[in-house]
Parts: structure tokens; C-alpha cells; sequence
């Protein structure tokens, strides 16, 4: 069955991003999210912190829930086919926390989902633009700000991060590393592996452009439903 060459798999944020490495498919389009969209997600999280607070002795911190990210894996890497523009703004925000932080051993933990070391990042975007390799990804890099060639992906990261900048100023480092902890142990996505290239390229095709049947569109919805419904746990 068609349905059984995709399986869906809960992750903490922490538990996939420490653990893989992306790059982005060939039908993936440059990274685009927009200021507006980075403040939603900031603004959600934020909110969901303070609606949420951790109680010592209490029951877990509800999960929030980030969507899916669609892929096939190779070893340990995750060729991405939906989720791009999701996983590009978790590692800018990762980054920054990352940087701004005030207890050493999160800063680590936080670095760990956004490098694996000093020369391989956890995500890869394709080249020629390297903004987010050399001013986003390296550890201290986004205490500086990015300058030059403002248009394209560099531009989109740019404006991301000044807006995340913006937002993590109002807030005093305590509320800063309750959000670190809370993204890293908290926050889940669903991770969507596809078996095959083929197969993925047509989930995107079908999920990307209207007006063509959706027949593993609706393939990947009922899976993802089944398994929402399926109180599988997040790997750690």
C-alpha cells in the first residue's frame, strides 16, 4: 500500500535537530518566511510559555505542536520536501537563543540542534547564498549583524533575525531561558518519512500547487491524523 511508505514519528525539537542533519530537496523553493510570520511564531511561543508554566513537583508542560516536516532519509540525513521554511526560522531562533542565553550547559544543548561541529551545520541550505551558514549557524554569530547584499534568502534572514532580536530584548533573561528550555524539550514536530524520491517529489507537487489531484496529499493527511490520534510519544 501506498500509505505504508510513509511513516510519521513525533520529535521534540531538540531530539531531531541534535540527532540529524537536513539539506533541502531539489523542488524546495529559497527561504521566504516573513517578518510578520517569525512574530506570529515568537508571539505563539511566548504565550504558550507563560500559559503553560512548569511546576515543580507538577505534571509536564503541554506540548505545543509546530506541524510536520516532510522528508526522505538517507543515514541520518533528511532531504526535506515540505518544511523548509519552518526548519530555516527554528534554526535562526535556535541560534539566537542559542547566543543570548545566560546558563552555559542550555547554550550548549541549544548549539548542539544548530551545529554537530565547528565545520558541519545541522541544517544545509543550497548554495550560493551562505548567510545562514557564516553569519546565523557559527556559535556567537548572531551577536553581530548582518550586513551587505540585502535581497533574496539573505535578505529574508536578515529582517528574521533583527526581528527576533527585537522580541527577545523585551524579555528578561529568566523568560529568555524558560523559552530556550521550552523549545528544546517541549515543542514537537512530526516528522513525515517518505519512502522514495519519486514518491516524495509527488506529496510536494500535490501539496504545493492547486488545481492538481491530491491523492497523496490525502495520503499524508490521513496518516498524520492517524497518528496525531495514536498518542504515539515524542522521541526525546
Amino acid at each position: 500500500m501506498q500509505q505504508d511508505r510513509i511513516k510519521p514519528q513525533t520529535w521534540t525539537i531538540e531530539g531531531f535537530f541534535s540527532a540529524s542533519h537536513l539539506v533541502a530537496a531539489d523542488v524546495q523553493r529559497d527561504y521566504q518566511w516573513t517578518k510578520s510570520e517569525v512574530a506570529t511564531l515568537v508571539g505563539d511561543l511566548f504565550t504558550h510559555l507563560k500559559s503553560h508554566p512548569e511546576r515543580p513537583g507538577g505534571p509536564p508542560r503541554e506540548p505545543y505542536f509546530l506541524g510536520a516536516i516532510v522528508c526522505t532519509k538517507r543515514e541520518n540525513v533528511y532531504a526535506v520536501y515540505d518544511g523548509l521554511q519552518r526548519s530555516t526560522t527554528l534554526t535562526v531562533l535556535l541560534a539566537m537563543l542559542r547566543d543570548r542565553v545566560t546558563e552555559p550547559a542550555l547554550a550548549d544543548r541549544l548549539n548542539t540542534c544548530v551545529t554537530a561541529d565547528e565545520t558541519r551545520p545541522r541544517l544545509v541550505l543550497p548554495p550560493p547564498d551562505e548567510t545562514l551558514a557564516n553569519d546565523i549557524q557559527p556559535r556567537g554569530a548572531t551577536l553581530n549583524g548582518i550586513k551587505g547584499g540585502f535581497f533574496g534568502r539573505r535578505l529574508a534572514i536578515r529582517d528574521n533575525r533583527n526581528q527576533i532580536e527585537r522580541m527577545l530584548k523585551t524579555r528578561d533573561p529568566e523568560e529568555v531561558n524558560a523559552l530556550a528550555r521550552m523549545l528544546l524539550e517541549d515543542v514537537c514536530i512530526v516528522v513525515m518519512q517518505i519512502e522514495g524520491e519519486t514518491f516524495a517529489r509527488k506529496v510536494f507537487e500535490t501539496t504545493n500547487m492547486r488545481g492538481l489531484p491530491v491523492e497523496a496529499h490525502d495520503l499524508i493527511k490521513g496518516r498524520f491524523v492517524q497518528f496525531a490520534n495514536s498518542d504515539a510519544p515524542a522521541e526525546e
